[in-house]
């Protein structure tokens, strides 16, 4: 589990990734609004999927930084396919 320190510290980095997965879509765009929330004062200014539909799975592969939810179904399948970058941030 990440604390919400850390969410923000590692939101003060330049260029990152990040994926959160949810096993509801309900609770899995809560959490995702709840990231962009922590940054207040300052607003995301890159690619913001609250939940990324399955057949959209390349946008993970986008060369800017995202803060994108997926459901753990999807999730499972990129494992297998070893579709995440070494380089994303994963919360669950």
């Amino acid at each position: 589990m990440i604390h919400c320190v850390e969410i923000v510290k590692l939101l003060g980095k330049a260029n990152f990734d990040v994926v959160v997965v949810g096993s509801s879509v309900s609770t899995l765009t809560s959490c995702v609004h709840t990231i962009l929330a922590l940054l207040y004062p300052f607003e995301w200014q890159h690619v913001f999927v609250p939940v990324l539909p399955s057949c959209m799975t390349d946008v993970l592969d986008s060369p800017t930084p995202y803060i994108i939810g997926i459901l753990s179904s999807t999730y499972a399948k990129l494992l297998q396919k070893e579709a995440l970058s070494s380089e994303v941030v994963t919360m669950s």
